[in-house]
């Protein structure tokens, strides 16, 4: 049953007390800590609630099962993530967690399935949809979630997208793990170059500007690059805002003739042909300072501010073609789906709005800026961000559209999501990544290597979604 949450938004200032002492984000998670409030010890039942506000549900009789490589349950000597303490304290939920390996998830879902075994909840990543939904796997979150409350107004664009026939498989809560060019101003200022961050600000930040920057440093010293980093070629084909595969809400199409897609490759033929990228991997900000720009996602740039604190990293969206009007943010969509035959629907529907308020709220927001500007580890790394750095992503995440590319979650021949060598002949690895190697001279002959294997993915979840 269908429920606005938008009364949670006025009972969550009466959760804080819970939260705030008992939340913080999961071990290497992106749900960020609640820092403690001086309060009493906290109540073990919700305080009283004002007459005029509607009775909390009470799921403490609907366990969620959630398969996943990773556990929404605090590790021990942790606490729990916000969203997890609002869902037990107002909602009495409880999640139950189902372990599986991260290569083999949908296989682990199917076999579940099959086997009668509870199962509820599943992670979304870009590898799910749409075979996942293909493949019969979940159900519509429509009648679970009231798309209309307030509470999804500023996500209405990402949901869009991901509307499958009028149903919502996938409803986004929060746009995660951007995709950035990060930079030195100290090795700007060494070379006398723009600012990239300045450039932006203006609106002249594209192609242009981005090759004129690169050629200009190279230029200045041997044995130099512009650019590294192994999401470089995402970064530059998405900035166009154009998918390698069309989904208009009723059917997918294989999109690798669009002239802006062709722009785009062309322009990562013409940064390998300069000899202004370095293939090699690297941790962080290269510490030699003989490549300008780091192309990785947010978390890099935290780790190289560690790495090398005195030279003021800053970093920005990839450049826009200087024939568009807008630039785009390449990035993730953070959400959960709905597993097919699971009657906790209203619990599932219910713990998805407790994200988005984890994620959409003030004190939240402002709780996790403070945890994102002290230096905390990650896998064992440390690593750290300025509050100029921040603010800078979280405007992006918020004034930029965000690509989503069904081409990523069509099975292995497409994409395999490793992010290792075993991935590289897969026709999303090569259209983003094909052009910047050896591999292939041109787009016409990349587009004719990758189209077969496109059509044959489109001409498969189109016949499936019938």
């Amino acid at each position: 049953m269908k429920k606005s949450l938008r009364w949670m938004t006025g009972l969550f200032s009466l959760s804080l007390v819970f939260a705030a002492t008992a939340c913080s984000k999961k071990e290497d998670s992106s749900i960020e800590e609640i820092p403690p409030v001086e309060t009493e010890a906290p109540p073990t039942e919700a305080p009283e609630m004002p007459p005029d506000t509607p009775t909390i549900k009470d799921l403490s009789d609907q366990e969620i099962f959630w398969l996943s490589d990773y556990d929404l349950n605090p590790a021990e000597g942790n606490d729990r993530s916000a969203a997890l303490a609002i869902f037990e304290e107002q909602f009495h939920g409880h999640i139950t967690w189902i372990p599986c390996g991260s290569e083999n998830k949908l296989d682990a879902l199917s076999e579940r399935l099959l086997s009668g075994e509870p199962v509820d909840m599943f992670p979304y990543d870009m590898t799910i949809f749409p075979q996942g939904v293909c493949k019969d796997l979940f159900q519509p979150l429509d009648d679970y979630i009231n798309l209309n409350d307030e509470i999804w107004n500023d996500m209405q664009n990402a949901v869009s997208m991901y509307a499958q026939n009028g149903k919502h498989y996938v409803i986004p809560y929060d746009t995660i793990d951007p995709l950035l060019l990060i930079y030195s101003r100290q090795m700007l200022q060494e070379n006398s170059l723009d600012d990239p961050y300045d450039l932006y600000q203006s609106g002249q930040w594209d192609w242009n500007a981005f090759m004129n920057l690169m050629q200009d440093f190279k230029d200045g010293g041997s044995g130099r690059y512009g650019l590294c980093g192994s999401s470089a070629g995402q970064g530059i084909a998405q900035s166009v805002g154009k998918p390698f595969v069309s989904f208009d809400g009723t059917a997918f199409s294989n999109n690798l003739a669009d002239p802006d897609l062709k722009a785009a490759e062309t322009l990562l033929a013409a940064i390998r042909d300069r000899n202004l990228y370095s293939s090699g991997w690297y941790p962080s900000f290269p510490a030699s300072h003989d490549i300008l720009f780091y192309a990785m996602p947010e978390w890099a740039l935290s780790v190289s501010n560690a790495s090398d604190p005195d030279a003021d990293f800053m970093a920005v969206p990839f450049p826009k073609s200087p024939d568009l009007d807008q630039s785009y943010l390449s990035a993730e969509y953070a959400a959960h789906m709905l597993v097919k035959n699971s009657d906790k629907g209203e619990a599932v529907g219910i713990y998805i709005s407790c994200e988005r308020l984890a994620a959409s709220q003030e004190i939240y927001q402002q709780s996790a800026k403070k945890q994102a500007l002290e230096e905390s580890y990650l896998l064992g790394v440390p690593g750290f961000f300025t509050e100029e750095q921040y603010n800078a992503i979280q405007n992006y995440r918020s004034d930029l559209t965000t690509i989503f590319d069904p081409g990523f979650g069509m099975g292995t021949a497409m994409y395999t999501g490793s992010g290792f060598a075993n991935e590289n002949s897969s026709a999303m690895y090569q259209l983003m990544n094909g052009l910047l190697s050896d591999q292939f001279t041109s787009w016409e002959a990349l587009s004719a290597s990758c189209s077969p294997a496109v059509d044959s993915a489109v001409s498969e979840c189109n016949t499936a979604i019938q």
